[in-house]
């Protein structure tokens, strides 16, 4: 977190397993200086929410009150505007490519967004996979950490752009098929 904390940019971060089980909730929030589980925030034209998916025996899970805190957030943002999301686990990406681990309600938090302008979402998690699946025109990516030491992720009108740098990854998707209202 020091050298991190020393971008000018602003700085969200989302809670993963290992944190957790090693650290504690409380001290991780406390050492990157953050006062949320989970949160949202609109930059530009999208809306990006940043979910905590490590609740559980398994750690790997989205609780009831951040389902619902989620409904009310997207409530409160107009069906056609853009989201993506980040969560320590990838969503649709473990049962598309057929390897466990995912969270244990993901069929739950996807109904959340139904009927809402969801473009995609992010994860990591496995340290050696990598890789996305469209799903009902989602792009669910799960980034490369173990090869990767950042991600440089460009949102425009008509392209999502990931670009993980030192790990040699990239992907271009076209997002002329989504309804964007900016």
């Amino acid at each position: 977190n020091d050298e991190f904390s020393k971008s000018k940019a602003p700085r969200y971060y989302v809670m993963g397993n290992h944190d957790v089980t090693e650290i504690g909730r409380a001290e991780f929030k406390r050492k990157v200086g953050i006062d949320y589980d989970w949160t949202s925030v609109n930059i530009g034209f999208l809306h990006i929410i940043f979910l905590d998916g490590t609740w559980g025996e398994s750690h790997a899970h989205i609780p009831r009150e951040e389902l619902e805190w989620l409904e009310q957030d997207l409530g409160d943002i107009p069906k056609t505007q853009p989201i993506i999301v980040f969560c320590h686990y990838p969503i649709r990406f473990y049962e598309h490519f057929g390897i466990s681990g995912g969270l244990d309600n993901e069929d739950e938090l996807m109904s959340v967004f139904d009927g809402y302008n969801l473009i995609a979402t992010f994860g990591g998690h496995y340290p050696y996979y990598g890789g996305y699946a469209e799903v009902n025109g989602v792009y669910h990516i799960a980034l490369c950490k173990m090869r990767a030491s950042y991600a440089k992720i460009t949102v425009t009108s008509t392209k999502l752009e990931v670009d993980e740098g030192d790990a040699g990854i990239y992907y271009h998707f076209n997002l002329n098929t989504k309804l964007f209202v900016i």
